[in-house]
């Protein structure tokens, strides 16, 4: 079953092997706005002085998916392709 909720947004897909048998995919979405922020917004449970993360220079903040959003917002996609990359044992392979 694929992810399809994140296909609007995303801007670099790469694969990884996991445990060397099977490719698994990594996703590179764009975001206009802090993701962790808003739902913490959302939530009420901002801490006082809380700001949300600067957006990077194109206006979006960029997040590593593999089977689900995780780690921080990177203010562009070579950042985030990095942080990927620090993530997994293999290479990814970025099309």
């Amino acid at each position: 079953m694929t992810d399809d909720r994140w296909d609007d947004v995303t801007v670099a897909v790469g694969k990884w092997r996991y445990d060397g048998a099977a490719d698994e995919v990594v996703r590179i979405v764009g975001l206009p706005f802090d993701y962790y922020y808003s739902l913490a917004e959302a939530d009420d449970q901002l801490e006082p002085g809380e700001k949300p993360e600067p957006l990077g220079p194109d206006g979006l903040l960029y997040y590593v998916v593999f089977a689900q959003l995780g780690g921080p917002g990177f203010p562009t996609v070579l950042q985030a392709k990095g942080y990927a990359q620090s993530q997994v044992q293999s290479e990814v392979r970025w099309p």
